[in-house]
């Protein structure tokens, strides 16, 4: 006799397997979210085990006590822990929380049935593929293969945004750009698709943009079939002209878009500066700008990485990851350090101290490999200039940093200002 047929079994499988594979697969992701993080794990177990005892000391016996921690215990202390959350990590913290579950059972998901067999074909294109960052880097790929390809400034652009974004899907961002330069690539399903995953997401939508013209100016120039391609960009995802003008302003040093003040910044932009200029420290101004001068050998050493996770460490860890975001935006290749030191001074207005405290930050990290090489100085000196600091000072404080390595020991009275040349001729000889 047939067996019965497979579309059967298929549907079987989709009706009762999946489901229950799925709840397994969220239980294990939750357990290992307790497993990794103490405080949510103590205040879970805490609470229960005082809703227990209050339950227990209600006179109950047997059945009634376990059906009463069945129905009421569990989900009491689950409400309960959201609310500590909530309490300690904040709105955004425990949304970032509660993501990190979210990403963890996908992840499980799409290997439970990649290994399984052609299931997983659908989860990942569902899932992974689909996500916005994966989608930014194929419309990013796209863009790049208009007007004759792709030449090695582009690839150099690339692998410099690759590398600050996230290091553990560099394998699949490269993969999605060079989806994007397909020919069958199909543009309009993806923006599309962008548009609907990133609606509320106004971060996502600037970096593809962001993106997009960091890769169309790699030679000083941007195409007329590429600019028109990022206006067309901007418009399908909701980007209005100001926003857009602005991200050129930045990107290409002011040759193409317009800058617009404080007072015609959009809703977005205002909370963010707002935000920054509030809450922001020296410590965190300093990460991106250290980024900045660590980079300027084309890499950053491990012993500078070190630096920068030793001062991270030092740091409220539950912002470990914009931390990281901050350091590795330094290093990008079309990073210009104006408008964060104009953030800066808009925080601390004349106070050379902080500025002071910054610069002492910046030229540690250059002096963290026991060396100060000429590019880092030259942007050294470049945020110094920014701030408006004689290079006289920056020498006394590289001179403390070094322990009389490099830098001169500040004179009792003014001297004159002492040039980039002599420095290093004067170094040189004592290195």
């Amino acid at each position: 006799m047939n067996r019965i047929p497979k579309k059967n079994e298929n549907a079987l499988k989709q009706m009762i397997w999946i489901p229950l594979v799925r709840v397994w697969m969220f239980g294990a992701a939750v357990l290992s979210y307790l497993r990794d993080n103490s405080f949510v794990r103590i205040s879970m177990s805490t609470i229960f085990f005082v809703i227990s005892f209050m339950i227990s000391a209600t006179g109950y016996r047997f059945g009634k006590v376990y059906l009463f921690l069945l129905i009421f215990s569990i989900p009491a202390a689950v409400v309960l822990t959201m609310i500590s959350m909530l309490c300690r990590f904040g709105v955004e913290g425990t949304r970032a929380e509660i993501k990190s579950i979210y990403d963890d059972f996908h992840s499980r998901m799409w290997n439970y049935e990649n290994i399984s067999g052609s299931e997983g074909n659908r989860y990942q294109h569902l899932v992974i593929e689909n996500e916005p960052d994966n989608i930014a880097y194929r419309i990013a790929g796209y863009l790049a293969s208009l007007g004759g390809g792709i030449d090695t400034d582009c690839i150099n652009s690339l692998n410099s945004i690759i590398s600050s974004d996230n290091p553990n899907k560099q394998a699949l961002y490269r993969k999605c750009f060079y989806e994007g330069v397909s020919s069958r690539y199909n543009f309009e399903n993806d923006i599309s698709m962008f548009k609907m995953k990133a609606a509320d997401m106004y971060d996502e939508k600037i970096k593809l943009l962001d993106m997009l013209v960091a890769l169309s100016y790699v030679d000083g120039n941007i195409s007329v079939e590429k600019f028109k391609f990022i206006r067309e960009v901007s418009s399908k995802i909701e980007i209005n002209n100001k926003v857009l003008n602005r991200i050129l302003s930045t990107r290409t040093n002011g040759q193409y878009g317009v800058h617009y003040d404080m007072d015609e910044m959009t809703r977005e932009e205002q909370e963010r500066f707002e935000y920054d200029v509030r809450y922001g420290t020296v410590e965190i101004f300093a990460l991106t700008l250290m980024g900045y001068v660590a980079s300027a050998d084309h890499e950053v050493s491990l012993d500078e990485h070190e630096c920068f996770i030793g001062m991270m460490e030092k740091m409220e860890a539950r912002y470990e990851e914009e931390y990281t975001k901050r350091f590795y935006r330094g290093t990008s290749r079309k990073y210009n350090p104006r408008q964060d030191i104009s953030l800066f001074r808009q925080k601390y207005g004349d106070d050379l101290m902080k500025y002071r405290e910054l610069l002492t930050l910046v030229i540690k990290m250059a002096y963290a490999d026991g060396d100060v090489s000429e590019a880092e100085y030259a942007r050294i000196l470049a945020i110094a200039s920014l701030l408006d600091i004689q290079e006289q000072a920056v020498q006394a404080i590289l001179f403390e940093v070094s322990g009389g390595k490099f830098g001169k020991k500040a004179p009792p009275v003014e001297s004159a200002k002492l040039k980039s040349s002599e420095f290093y001729r004067d170094n040189t000889l004592r290195s």
